[in-house]
């Protein structure tokens, strides 16, 4: 999602740190920083604490993306607070930022046919039945990210948290 939005709005992730590759752009005026972590997943809180230090940007101010087995495929929801779900990239942010209290996009993939197999199935490839749902659901997480970034969270939520039609 985020070499998607990055190419959508010519932002080259450029600044390289051991933890994260960053980059800023303004969209309409209003400053967007970007980064990937480096890490593994499970170690994400590392480079999101680090990239904090770097940019000194406060828990509010922070998006974290992420895939939701609990939502449907195609389906966005923006939420603030809260538990990791049982996501434990989410978790490690969590403890690593020491609260809750940062904004997550969660970017709905639905469950394996059964919960036994959830870990194998975030793993696993696309299937080709899926691919054009998930790709339409990325470009619409990347405008949603926009609409956040300039009309801010309440619009966005209005806007994007909301079941894809089927």
């Amino acid at each position: 999602m985020i070499e998607w939005f990055a190419s959508q709005h010519h932002l080259a992730l450029n600044r390289s740190h051991r933890l994260f590759s960053f980059g800023s752009t303004l969209i309409e005026l209003h400053s967007v920083n970007v980064a990937i972590p480096r890490t593994y997943m499970n170690e994400s809180g590392m480079a999101v604490t680090a990239l904090r230090d770097y940019c000194h940007f406060t828990p509010d101010q922070l998006v974290v993306i992420h895939d939701d087995l609990d939502l449907p495929v195609g389906q966005l929801r923006f939420k603030k607070g809260g538990r990791d779900g049982g996501h434990k990239g989410v978790r490690s942010v969590i403890g690593a930022m020491e609260t809750d209290r940062f904004w997550r996009l969660k970017l709905g993939i639905g469950h394996a046919t059964s919960p036994a197999d959830d870990v194998s199935y975030v793993l696993e490839k696309v299937p080709a039945a899926e691919w054009r749902r998930l790709t339409e659901m990325v470009e619409l997480a990347a405008q949603s990210m926009v609409c956040f970034a300039v009309q801010g969270s309440e619009t966005a939520m209005n806007r994007y948290n909301q079941r894809p039609a089927e």
